[in-house]
C-alpha cells in the first residue's frame, strides 16, 4: 500500500536495474531508466502493429479482387462463345486446380462446429495463416514486459491492444448482407460469415493478450495488494473491464451451440453487447495510443453498409414505394412421413428482380414482425412473363418461425399474408453460360436453390448463347411425392424444351428412396410423357428396391439413394473443357461432392482437353 505524506509504497516490491520498481518511482535514476525503456519501444513503433493488421487484410482482399478480375475476363469471352486464349491461361488453370484440390476438401463437421471453423479446408488454411501472422507480430518481438511497470506500458499489452482494436472495422466490413468485401470480391456474405466469426475470435484473443500483462506485472511487483490498489485507483484498470466483458460475452454466446438453441435471443443480445462494447471501449482508449481512429472507421463502415443495404436491398429501395408490403399466398404440400413443406407465392409488385441461386429474406407483419428469415427463390425471373416469387419452405422444429407459419396455413387451399421482402442476396459468383457443362446436384428442399439454374441453362442453350453444351440435374429425395414441390417448374422445362431433353442435351434424374408406382405415373402424366418400366417385378410389388429405375422419355426416376461420390464418378465420364458443379442440400451430400470434385481436379493435369472444374455450394435452399 501507499502510506505517509510522500505516498511511499510499503508493501511487496522487486529490485530491477538497481532500483525498486515501486518505492523508487520518483528518484532520478528511476526516471533515467524509464527514458531508456521508452526509447527502445516508443510510440513511433507502437502504431505499426495496428497497421500491420490492416495491411494484411487489405492484401488478402486485393488478391481476391485480382482473382475476380481474371474470372471476369475469362468468363466474358466464354460467355460470348469466343474461344480466346490469354497469355499464361493454361498455367493459371493448373494453379487453380492445385488450390482447389486442397481448398475444396471438407473437414468433419464435429470438429468444425466445436472450433467454429468453416468446413472448407481452403478457408481453414486462410484463417490459420491469418492467426499465425498476427500471433507472430504480437509475440516474436523479444520485449514482452518492461523491467518495471512504472517504466511504461507492457509492450506485449500494447501490441495486443493495437491488433485487437485494428480488427474492429474489419469485423464490420465482414458482417452484414451488403458488406464492402462482398461488393469488391463478389463473395457472398454467407461465405464470409466464418471469417467474420474468426476475426471476432482473434479480436477477443488479442484483447486478453492486452489485459493479462497488466495484471501479471502488477502481481509480480506488488502482489495481490498492488493488483487491488490499481483496480481501485487506476481509471484504465477500471474502464477496461466493461469492454472485455462485453467482448467475451459476444464471443462465447456466438458459438453455434448457443446460437442454435437461442437464435432469436442471441440475435438481439448480439447487437446489445456489441453496442455496449463499442461505447465502453471508446471511453477506455479515446485518449491513448491514437487507436480511436479504428473506432471511427468502424462507425463509418457500418453506417455506409447500412445505408447501401437500405436503398439497394431493403424497404427503402429506390425503385419501389417505401414500406410497401407484398401480397403472398401460402399452401401446404401433402405431408410426408419425414417432413412438412409448404410453398410461398409472392406477388411481385415492387419491381423485384433476381438471378438464379439467389435468396431473399421475408418478414411477416402479423407474425413475428421483428424476425427475418432467408429462403431460396425457386422461380426464374422473366421480364416478359411471370414475375411471381416462389419459395419452398420446410417447417423445422416445434416452435420456430417456419413451424409457426406452417401451423397458420389451412390443410387445403391458400392463406393470404402481407410480407416485406429484403434482397436478393447470394447466388453463383460466376455466369453459368461461361461453362460448357453444368452438373446440378440437390437433396430435399435444396432443389429450390438449384432449379433456377436448370431453367436458365435451357434458355441459354435454346438461344445458342455462350459455350454451354449440356446440363445434368440430379435430385435426391426421400419420397417420390416430394416431386410435387417443383412439378409446375418441371412441367415447364419438359414442355418448353422437349427437343433438348429428347437429344439428351438436358437430363433430369430424380432419385427417390421410397415411392409408389401410381405416384410415379401421375407425375409422368403431368409431365406429358409415357412411362417405360425397366422391371416388371417392380410393377407387381408397387414399391421400389434399391437398384430399380423407371424412365420416361424425358425424366429418369431411380429408386435408390446415390452417394455424392457416385454422382461425381458418373459426371467424370462427361467432362468438357470448362465444367461447373452446383450443389445444394444436406451437409453430407455437400461434403461428399466437395471431396469428390477436389479429387476430380487431377483431370486438369491429366487431360489437356479439361481446363477447369469449378464448384459452387448453396446453403439457403434448406
Amino acid at each position: 500500500m501507499y502510506t505517509g505524506k510522500d505516498n511511499v509504497w510499503t508493501g511487496k516490491d522487486i529490485l530491477r536495474e538497481g532500483v525498486w520498481c515501486l518505492r523508487d518511482i520518483n528518484t532520478p535514476e528511476y526516471q533515467r531508466l524509464k527514458e531508456i525503456s521508452q526509447s527502445e519501444t516508443g510510440k513511433e513503433t507502437r502504431q505499426v502493429y495496428g497497421l500491420y493488421v490492416v495491411y494484411f487484410y487489405s492484401a488478402v482482399v486485393f488478391l481476391f479482387l485480382i482473382k475476380r478480375s481474371i474470372y471476369y475476363l475469362l468468363d466474358a469471352s466464354s460467355g460470348l462463345g469466343i474461344k480466346r486464349k490469354y497469355f499464361g491461361e493454361r498455367y493459371y488453370f493448373k494453379l487453380l486446380a492445385l488450390t482447389r484440390w486442397i481448398g475444396y476438401r471438407k473437414i468433419p463437421l464435429l470438429f468444425c462446429n466445436a472450433f467454429q471453423l468453416p468446413s472448407s479446408l481452403g478457408s481453414i488454411l486462410l484463417i490459420m495463416v491469418t492467426c499465425v501472422y498476427m500471433l507472430c507480430h504480437a509475440f516474436i518481438p523479444n520485449t514482452w514486459y518492461r523491467q518495471c511497470m512504472g517504466f511504461g506500458l507492457p509492450p506485449l499489452a500494447v501490441r495486443g491492444a493495437l491488433e485487437s482494436t485494428a480488427l474492429f472495422p474489419i469485423i464490420i466490413i465482414l458482417s452484414g448482407k451488403t458488406n464492402i468485401i462482398s461488393q469488391v470480391t463478389n463473395i457472398s456474405y454467407d461465405k464470409l460469415n466464418a471469417f467474420h466469426r474468426w476475426t471476432s475470435i482473434m479480436c477477443f484473443l488479442f484483447a486478453w493478450i492486452h489485459a493479462i500483462p497488466y495484471y501479471y506485472q502488477s502481481y509480480r511487483e506488488g502482489g495481490l495488494e498492488l493488483v487491488a490498489f490499481n483496480q481501485k485507483t487506476d481509471k484504465y484498470f477500471q474502464n477496461g473491464i466493461p469492454p472485455i466483458i462485453f467482448l467475451t460475452l459476444i464471443t462465447v454466446f456466438s458459438h453455434s451451440f448457443f446460437r442454435t438453441l437461442f437464435y432469436e435471443i442471441w440475435l438481439k443480445l448480439h447487437w446489445i453487447f456489441a453496442l455496449g462494447m463499442y461505447i465502453s471501449l471508446f471511453i477506455h482508449i479515446c485518449s491513448t495510443v491514437n487507436t480511436w481512429k479504428y473506432l471511427v472507421a468502424t462507425v463509418v463502415f457500418w453506417l455506409t453498409q447500412l445505408f447501401w443495404q437500405t436503398i439497394r436491398k431493403g424497404m427503402w429501395k429506390f425503385n419501389q414505394i417505401p414500406f410497401k408490403p407484398s401480397k403472398c399466398q401460402m399452401r401446404k404440400f401433402l405431408p410426408t412421413q419425414d417432413n412438412d413443406v409448404f410453398e410461398i407465392i409472392v406477388e411481385n409488385n415492387n419491381n423485384f428482380t433476381w438471378s438464379p441461386g439467389q435468396h431473399c429474406f421475408i418478414k411477416l407483419l402479423k407474425l413475428k414482425a421483428l424476425e427475418r428469415h432467408p429462403f431460396s427463390i425457386v422461380s426464374c425471373y422473366d421480364s416478359a412473363g411471370s414475375k411471381d416469387i416462389k419459395l419452398i419452405v420446410k417447417a423445422c422444429g416445434s416452435a420456430g418461425f417456419t413451424r409457426v407459419l406452417y401451423n397458420k396455413i389451412p390443410e387445403t387451399g391458400y392463406a393470404d399474408f402481407d410480407i416485406f421482402i429484403d434482397g436478393p442476396y447470394g447466388g453463383c459468383p460466376r455466369p453459368v453460360e461461361a461453362f460448357e457443362s453444368i452438373f446440378l446436384i440437390a437433396t430435399g428442399t435444396g432443389i429450390s436453390a438449384i432449379l433456377p439454374f436448370l431453367t436458365q441453362a435451357c434458355q441459354t442453350i435454346k438461344e445458342n448463347k455462350g459455350a454451354l453444351k449440356f446440363v445434368r440435374l440430379y435430385w435426391v429425395i426421400r419420397n417420390l411425392e416430394n416431386v410435387e414441390w417443383i412439378l409446375p417448374e418441371l412441367s415447364y422445362v419438359v414442355n418448353s424444351y422437349t427437343y433438348l431433353l429428347a437429344a439428351h442435351i438436358i437430363e433430369i434424374n430424380i432419385f427417390a428412396k421410397e415411392g409408389i408406382i401410381d405416384v410415379e405415373r401421375n407425375i409422368l402424366k403431368t409431365l406429358k410423357s409415357e412411362i417405360v418400366t425397366s422391371s416388371s417385378e417392380a410393377e407387381s410389388k408397387g414399391n421400389s428396391s434399391s437398384s430399380i429405375s423407371f424412365c420416361s422419355d424425358f425424366v429418369n426416376i431411380h429408386y435408390f439413394k446415390p452417394s455424392g461420390s457416385e454422382l461425381i464418378k458418373k459426371a467424370k465420364e462427361e467432362l468438357c473443357s470448362k465444367n461447373i458443379f452446383l450443389v445444394s442440400g444436406s451437409d453430407s451430400m455437400k461434403k461428399q461432392v466437395s471431396n469428390s470434385v477436389a479429387d476430380l481436379q487431377s483431370q486438369v493435369f491429366k487431360s489437356s482437353e479439361i481446363s477447369e472444374i469449378y464448384l459452387h455450394t448453396e446453403s439457403f435452399g434448406l
